[in-house]
């Protein structure tokens, strides 16, 4: 697999397809990064998912470093390799080119940890090897147990959750949020919903045994020309620019697929609805579904108050899994992780949004979507979802608030190995 100058994770898994369609998935994979110039952190973890998935089914699988040190340097302080490591549990140098082994003892020069309190995240410029502090706040984070048996929510992870969404509400951090996502959005929204519902996910995920969370803010620079006229005879010109771009935040498990998990209680007339809400608290959604080639399958609007039947397809369980009140737990008995306040309940009037199951991922999509315009992304089994707010047309159009396309892979390729969610969040100020 060549990938190209800008690696996204559709891109990968364009490639990947076509590998399993022409070989069947047993030969040798080689994951070129060499000409990249650009890698998002969404494809570094579709990667590591095909890395743990191929190691299990005891398939050779290589990668080849970047050429430009540039990006060697953002896959070393983001911690990519020793990511691949806490998945796979094998030394990464199995899996690296013996010719880029002399790139893992380079030193990195991009990132001095100077400038913005963004780029002081990006890289703790006082970190020593011995500290037990992150030296970059987004980089790759695993969390598993050295048995290697399944994380539980009760267990010795029950605190994760709670842990690693309360890292978000530090002093250098809320400053950038506030800055980079509209000082008009709650700052501890991020860690306190979206990071906090999203890992509490992964941790209750069936036969999970390795959680991996990572983030980046994608920065780019734009510049625009004003010109003033004071008088007749004066005219000014001033340089404007203005941060354009993304906070993007992945966590991936290698649990059960979130729709098979659901789909095995409604085929055995097993209910996993909690509770339904008030028809006009409940929104439509226009979903596409169509082919991973493009071809339109179906377009329907589904409301978030239905509840799947034992016909529900894997793509419309899966979007199902994002409404109000569906969980699996109405049938099984799954323990929770500690609440995001340690040691304290919800106060009552959030208690149906914050601790009644299956409120979590609608939790989380209610704020990445409607409060701070983002998008939703869910890899998992034969499908991939998409999700955003839908524009005015959109909205009027078929009277839906909520715009969702779900692809079907094709049979060819494998199932997901375990989740992986995404959640992008536009950066909105001036620099």
């Amino acid at each position: 697999m060549r990938l190209k100058r800008i690696v996204l994770p559709e891109l990968v898994e364009t490639q990947l397809a076509q590998f399993y369609k022409k070989t069947g998935g047993i030969k040798p994979l080689l994951f070129d990064f060499s000409k990249a110039a650009f890698i998002d952190i969404t494809a570094l973890a579709v990667c590591i998912s095909t890395l743990v998935q191929r190691k299990e089914s005891s398939l050779q699988t290589f990668l080849a470093f970047p050429e430009s040190k540039r990006v060697r340097d953002f896959l070393k302080v983001w911690r990519f390799p020793e990511a691949v490591q806490g998945a796979t549990k094998l030394p990464f140098e199995i899996f690296l080119l013996e010719e880029d082994h002399r790139y893992l003892v380079e030193n990195q020069e991009t990132f001095a940890g100077r400038g913005t309190a963004l780029d002081a995240l990006e890289f703790d410029a006082d970190w020593k090897s011995e500290m037990i502090t992150r030296r970059n706040f987004f980089e790759f984070t695993t969390f598993a147990l050295e048995t290697g048996d399944a994380i539980v929510a009760d267990g010795p992870f029950a605190s994760v959750p709670r842990k690693e969404s309360r890292r978000w509400t530090g002093p250098l951090i809320e400053q950038v949020l506030s800055k980079h996502l509209g000082s008009n959005s709650p700052r501890d929204d991020v860690g306190r919903v979206v990071i906090y519902e999203a890992v509490s996910n992964a941790v209750r995920h069936p036969h999970a045994k390795v959680i991996q969370v990572v983030s980046k803010f994608n920065r780019k620079i734009k510049y625009k020309e004003t010109i003033s006229i004071t008088d007749e005879s004066k005219q000014d010109n001033y340089i404007s620019k203005r941060l354009e771009g993304s906070l993007g935040i992945s966590i991936w498990d290698d649990g059960e697929s979130i729709a098979n998990t659901l789909q095995e209680l409604v085929q055995q007339g097993k209910p996993i609805q909690h509770f339904k809400l008030p028809s006009y608290m409940c929104e439509k959604i226009h979903v596409l579904i169509k082919t991973f080639d493009e071809e339109k399958k179906r377009v329907l609007v589904v409301k978030q108050s239905e509840c799947p039947t034992k016909e529900a397809t894997e793509p419309r369980i899966l979007l199902s899994s994002l409404f109000p009140g569906i969980s699996r737990t109405v049938s099984e008995s799954v323990p929770k992780p500690e609440p995001y306040v340690e040691g304290e309940e919800p106060f009552e009037e959030e208690w149906l949004f914050h601790a009644s199951p299956g409120m979590g991922l609608y939790s989380l999509v209610r704020t990445a979507l409607d409060q701070y315009q983002g998008t939703l992304r869910i890899r998992s089994g034969h499908c991939r979802l998409w999700m955003a707010v839908a524009h005015d047309a959109y909205r009027i159009e078929h009277n839906v608030r909520y715009k969702c396309r779900i692809t079907l892979y094709p049979e060819s390729y494998p199932p997901f190995r375990g989740n992986l969610i995404t959640i992008q969040l536009p950066i909105r100020d001036s620099a």
